[in-house]
């Protein structure tokens, strides 16, 4: 009779035991991959290449630069700045499409330009946004249109009247044959209803040139582009295309507030090859957060004429998403002309 007793308390023990190992398998999640999973980036004894697909000592470039050093500090590896300004950069960024989507290439991305090389079916550009990841943004650089300081227009409405009392004869220099300037500039005549006599030069720093020497009347250009010859008194702002005034010019008025309904900001970004993993944009991402948010970085680029700011990736893939259909018009007034 005991060995019964005995046999069934071991009988229960037994039975207990497993349902207590199949209850606490019924309530254990299963194990998550990706938890498991770590992403050794960046790897000791790698390189990032920062591609700016502009030339050296521009304004974008400058802005560039200013975030390799604590940007390389931040990652713990070499951070290599590269240059490739080839076809108005066009070149460099469809590079950067063609790039391992590793994390290792990280291209700046100007939204002026960006959208209209793509969608100009005349540059046969091999890349469209979908090509690429944006990582963080970092700036907005407003438009503007300046003149000399001994010039007899004193604000956009002088400037404005004079084009349409002489179509195509008031000359305004702006940088590259369909860059954002350009292209705003033809919009903005489309607005107006008048002509300027538009003179296109390589870049912004020919065109301030030519206005300095009087050879052109004004110059559209970014406010970072042109702060020193604000700075110095050689030219005079008439007006900027923002929705608020730019504590670095303070006093000039808006486009909007002279009755010209015309905001462009040239937006700067960080974008990495479509196919990155997550894990390894959010590493990009976390990083550039930080250093874009140091107050020693942006005090760096306020004295350079720009106010760095961070931008999130969504909000970032958001402009680029809303810019397209404001080229395709911009683009559809030069094929009209």
């Amino acid at each position: 009779m005991k060995r019964l007793v005995m046999h069934a308390v071991v009988a229960f023990a037994a039975l207990s035991l497993m349902l207590s190992v199949y209850a606490q398998a019924a309530t254990t999640p299963p194990p998550n991959p990706e938890a498991a999973k770590k992403i050794d980036f960046p790897e000791k004894g790698r390189t990032v290449t920062l591609l700016i697909p502009f030339s050296a000592g521009g304004s974008a470039d400058v802005f560039g630069r200013v975030q390799a050093a604590p940007l390389e500090k931040e990652l713990g590896v070499r951070v290599l700045v590269v240059n490739n300004p080839s076809a108005g950069g066009q070149a460099g960024t469809a590079a950067a499409a063609r790039a391992k989507p590793d994390g290792y290439t990280v291209v700046l991305v100007a939204t002026g330009q960006f959208a209209s090389y793509y969608l100009d079916k005349t540059r046969k550009a091999t890349y469209t946004r979908k090509d690429f990841l944006p990582v963080a943004g970092f700036s907005t650089a407003p438009g503007l249109i300046a003149v000399r300081a001994d010039s007899p227009y004193k604000n956009m409405k002088d400037f404005v009247e004079a084009a349409k009392a002489n179509p195509e004869k008031v000359k305004i220099a702006v940088a590259g044959l369909k860059g954002a300037m350009h292209l705003t500039m033809l919009e903005m005549q489309n607005l107006l209803g008048t002509k300027f006599a538009i003179v296109i030069f390589d870049g912004g720093a020919p065109g301030t040139a030519a206005l300095l020497g009087g050879h052109v009347d004004a110059q559209a250009d970014l406010v970072s582009g042109m702060l020193p010859q604000i700075k110095s008194g050689a030219v005079r702002v008439l007006g900027i295309m923002a929705k608020e005034e730019s504590h670095f010019l303070p006093g000039v008025p808006t486009f909007q507030a002279q009755g010209i309904n015309l905001v462009y900001g040239n937006n700067r970004s960080w974008a990495v090859p479509a196919g990155t993993p997550k894990e390894i944009v959010e590493v990009l991402n976390r990083a550039f957060q930080k250093i874009l948010t140091s107050p020693d970085v942006r005090a760096k680029a306020t004295q350079l004429g720009d106010e760095l700011r961070y931008y999130p990736p969504e909000e970032i893939a958001s402009l680029w998403a809303e810019l397209e259909p404001r080229v395709a018009r911009q683009l559809a007034l030069f094929e009209s002309q």
